[in-house]
């Protein structure tokens, strides 16, 4: 279903059912832009008020829905920082238990606290994978803050996925572009992928350019150029790549070169925001894709489905399976089915143009 909107939404499903459900997504989006707007406009004219938290606070997001490679930097830019600093994440934790409301300690930054069910999959995966810095998850962002000054984390606070989320006031927000499909098709949610007009990247301090690897010098050229006309001062442009780092076996920290993957047939599967970016990198590996399933994003893996895949991968001619680290940590309370398996996980990094003025920009904007 998602994939038959995209079609539509890009112009590539075409007939009568699709224009019919154009129309509708036009004017579901005029609704949109209408509360969009209306929300800006209570928060700049004071009705509703940012609260603001005695520690700093950093904000990571996006102005699309979908995968822009925030996870990986949310790790690359909380790893240089915490090495000066007492770091808390807090993250609404995607995909997680919604019927809990108040704020959770997922990790105290030595152990985890809960499972990828309490935490969401992103949030655990960070929290596993990050040591001495806090995580908390919280959809109400300011009460997770709240809960971190109340335990006496002192120091930053990062936001997951914060660009939108007015309440909580911040001193530094970094603005992720994927620059794949940087802009969407310009229309706001649901006839497009915007969730703000374009006109709010201004509100970015400083804006990043995302999986930038596979474009050339004059494609990124464009985009901060159209970056710098949506807002009123010049602002920080960085350009920043995805790069594969290392395949792990599931549920172990042994790194494994990423030549282990070239020529080797593989059975792939995931459920995040853009599957095509994970099966780019498993054909940038060499890797021989004998099948590749893709799962909603932020899907929560039933035993069936791993049942489902385990019969597909032993009737298939794939010597081993392959999933994101997100993924990874939501198959894991499947033990009885996931250790007679072959299953491995690819890693991901952030790798930032210019990362010493980067880094110099952030410290001058906490300053």
């Amino acid at each position: 279903m998602e994939d038959y909107l995209l079609d539509i939404i890009y112009g590539r499903k075409r007939g009568a059912a699709a224009f019919l459900i154009k129309i509708f997504l036009k004017a579901a989006s005029i609704g949109y832009y209408i509360i969009v707007k209306s929300r800006r406009f209570l928060y700049k004219s004071g009705i509703l008020k940012s609260k603001k938290l005695n520690n700093k606070v950093i904000s990571i997001g996006n102005i699309t829905v979908g995968g822009t490679g925030k996870t990986p930097f949310t790790a690359f830019l909380v790893e240089k920082l915490k090495h000066d600093n007492d770091i808390t994440v807090i993250s609404r934790g995607y995909g997680a238990e919604k019927k809990i409301k108040k704020p959770v300690q997922i990790s105290s930054g030595r152990e985890l606290l809960c499972g990828p069910e309490l935490s969401g999959d992103e949030l655990y995966m960070l929290a596993e994978k990050i040591k001495d810095v806090n995580f908390i998850r919280a959809r109400d962002r300011y009460s997770g803050g709240v809960m971190a000054e109340e335990k006496g984390f002192s120091g930053l606070i990062v936001l997951d996925d914060g660009f939108q989320h007015y309440q909580l006031a911040r001193d530094l927000d970094i603005l992720l572009i994927d620059g794949r499909d940087p802009f969407s098709n310009r229309k706001l949610l649901p006839a497009g992928l915007l969730r703000e007009p374009l006109s709010e990247i201004k509100r970015a301090d400083i804006i990043i350019i995302t999986r930038t690897e596979n474009l050339g010098e004059d494609e990124v050229d464009r985009i901060e150029k159209k970056l710098n006309s949506c807002t009123d001062e010049k602002k920080p442009v960085f350009r920043a790549e995805t790069k594969n780092d290392s395949i792990l076996i599931l549920d172990s920290l042994q790194k494994l070169s990423l030549k282990f993957l070239q020529k080797r047939k593989i059975f792939a599967f995931c459920g995040i925001g853009r599957p095509d970016a994970f099966k780019r990198s498993l054909k940038d590996l060499n890797a021989d894709i004998a099948e590749f399933t893709a799962f909603p994003d932020h899907y929560s893996y039933s035993e069936e489905d791993l049942l489902n895949l385990a019969e597909k991968f032993q009737n298939s001619a794939a010597e081993i399976m392959i999933t994101t680290e997100k993924d990874s940590v939501k198959i894991k309370k499947y033990r009885k089915i996931t250790d007679g398996l072959p299953i491995y996980k690819l890693a991901v990094k952030i790798s930032l143009k210019r990362e010493d003025e980067f880094m110099e920009s952030v410290q001058q904007i906490l300053a």
